[in-house]
């Protein structure tokens, strides 16, 4: 199982996983499979941006609204998902941040 799946669909930030194509079938024909190739292709460029021009930690791209509403995600659901999409990679950045502090703090003893 690849738990990181859905982040290698959809990742906006530069990191060393390859990209996942969105599976047949994720998103109706026509208009909305184009409208969400093109909606991962914005989100995907984010990815390949110089680190100055990346998205900033806990921001979420204009593009990924977008494309959640394109593979059938709940209006009602959206703020919530958006919210706790944001709270995990902030939290994220404070651990690092703290295991940063800890491994200069040992540095120094």
């Amino acid at each position: 199982v690849d738990f990181m799946a859905p982040w290698r669909v959809v990742r906006w930030q530069p990191d060393s996983l390859s990209f996942l194509p969105l599976a047949d079938g994720a998103v109706g024909g026509g208009e909305e499979a184009k409208e969400a190739a093109a909606t991962l292709q914005v989100l995907h460029e984010l990815a390949g941006e110089a680190p100055e021009e990346a998205v900033p930690d806990g921001a979420v791209p204009a593009a990924l609204p977008r494309f959640l509403r394109l593979v059938g995600m709940a209006e009602a659901e959206m703020a919530g998902a958006l919210l706790g999409m944001e709270g995990g990679a902030l939290r994220m950045v404070a651990r690092v941040a703290k295991q940063r502090a800890i491994q200069v703090t040992r540095h120094w003893q």
